[in-house]
């Protein structure tokens, strides 16, 4: 959806949505109880916050340790570990240590005695795992320069996986050294190798970290992958970072700006997501083209992206067209011309200012119509991503009242009739508005019935109403509240 793919939406919602987070940390070796376990013995949420405070306090002590003891936390966790889950707080602690842990690392990387042992896997079961993975997992942030030398030669190995990490690593030291094994990486037959690659660009980028040259010389190599149709997803976005300019040409070129471009939907996307204003006739003239062809996937999202951009221009007589893309069948049509109506009435990024203000004032500071459009979102967001219980389970459910008036005042049918079911289970006088109190009240409702909420959510699942238009026709009739 777009309303909540901005960056500060996550960040909010992310705080809100504590348990995936906290469970990271319970007891090593420990088999992880399901979420059902947690909302029917909310002791074992006890236990997992108090495990996730042993972790943080451990790592104070850890800041203590001396270089011989960071090596030998660092040569135990790489080489004597079978898994960075095992137990997952070593990772987290020696994280925590920064660039305490290079030296370690490097003189492990160095060591030409341990080069089978760091690539034959530990664990098999999921994606496989070896000491050099956990090399890489410890070298992500802030890698020193020393690291590209003797990452390099890793890009040679079969491993996919070590193939991956060293891609990213060496992508996010971002000085002039990455030039060469970078391209090496982006010419990687695997997918997920120049994926992985071009992250780890994005990653300096967006840390500052990333040298012009770098920029220059590169900047062909990843118009090659979006020519190709390849990582689009990834390169679209890192293409404008490097040189809005050349890049927005190129993007406007014949063959890239064509409904059969495989990679037209992701550059049409990131020039939403940044801002970038497209010639108006363009626009009209690729809607034109989208609308006379079938619209399957990806035609329906280069439509929604079309729509949205076109919105940004502000023009009165594209609104009826827009108008008419809010009430299709396809949701993400519907929904890229929603965001274009919002743009049109100079609404866009108001969403990102209602989380930043959640994020540094609280969610008193919103007015009635910011809270009712915020609780709806996150609402929504959380029953599509774990059902009502998760819903009710995390703090968004405080807000549980804004989310029903919202429901109501977008004048939702099926949605807030699942709401108001839901709510219903918790007798007259609803959820607790406390959490912990909440928390003890859902345990006792589920551990009464373990499918407390299975039917509302399966039916939740199949509505065919779109918050994100709902949410639109709220917003422009609240247009002042929301600028």
């Amino acid at each position: 959806m777009k309303f909540i793919q901005s960056s500060s939406f996550w960040a909010v919602l992310i705080t809100l949505i504590v348990f995936g987070v906290a469970v990271a940390f319970t007891m090593a070796r420990r088999t992880q109880p399901g979420f059902g376990d947690y909302v029917k013995q909310p002791q074992l949420w006890e236990e997992v916050e108090e495990a996730h405070s042993d972790v943080e306090r451990a790592a104070d002590v850890a800041k203590t340790w001396s270089a011989d003891q960071v090596a030998n936390a660092v040569r135990s966790f790489v080489l004597d570990t079978k898994s960075s889950e095992d137990p997952r707080s070593d990772a987290v602690i020696l994280r925590s240590l920064g660039n305490r842990t290079h030296p370690a690392l490097l003189q492990i990387l160095r060591d030409p005695s341990l080069r089978s042992k760091l690539l034959a896997p530990t664990r098999e079961n999921l994606l496989p795992e070896a000491p050099f993975n956990r090399v890489c997992q410890l070298l992500e942030k802030d890698p020193p320069q020393e690291v590209v030398a003797v990452l390099a030669p890793f890009l040679d190995e079969k491993s996919d996986e070590a193939r991956k990490d060293a891609a990213l690593v060496i992508g996010s030291v971002g000085s002039e050294l990455i030039i060469a094994p970078v391209r090496k990486a982006l010419t990687d037959a695997d997918d997920y190798v120049r994926s992985y690659a071009l992250m780890g660009l994005k990653r300096a980028s967006e840390n500052n970290r990333l040298s012009e040259r770098c920029r220059r010389e590169l900047f062909g190599d990843i118009q090659g992958l979006l020519s190709e149709g390849k990582n689009a997803d990834h390169a679209a976005g890192l293409l404008l970072d490097f040189d809005q300019t050349r890049a927005t040409a190129f993007f406007l070129s014949k063959a890239m700006f064509a409904p059969d471009s495989g990679s037209l939907h992701q550059i049409l996307s990131a020039l939403n997501a940044q801002g970038v204003k497209v010639p108006r006739d363009r626009l009209l003239s690729l809607i034109d083209e989208l609308e006379a062809t079938e619209l399957t996937y990806p035609k329906t999202y280069q439509l929604g992206e079309a729509l949205h951009l076109l919105g940004m221009h502000q023009v009165h007589d594209d609104r009826t067209l827009l108008q008419k893309y809010v009430a299709h069948d396809e949701d993400i049509i519907a929904e890229g011309a929603a965001a274009g109506m919002l743009a049109s009435h100079g609404l866009d990024g108001f969403q990102e200012r209602i989380w930043k203000k959640i994020d540094t004032s609280g969610f008193t500071s919103l007015s009635n119509p910011q809270r009712h459009y915020a609780a709806v979102i996150a609402f929504d967001a959380e029953v599509n991503n774990g059902g009502l219980s998760q819903y009710f389970f995390n703090s968004s459910g405080n807000e549980w009242r804004n989310a029903l008036a919202g429901l109501e005042a977008m004048q939702s049918k099926e949605r807030l009739t699942i709401l108001r079911e839901a709510l219903a289970s918790f007798g007259g006088s609803g959820p607790a508005g406390n959490r912990d109190e909440r928390i003890l009240q859902l345990s006792r409702l589920q551990s009464a019935n373990d499918a407390l909420f299975d039917e509302l959510d399966s039916r939740y699942y199949k509505s065919t109403e779109v918050i994100d238009v709902m949410a639109m026709h709220y917003v422009l009739q609240n247009v002042e509240a929301f600028r």
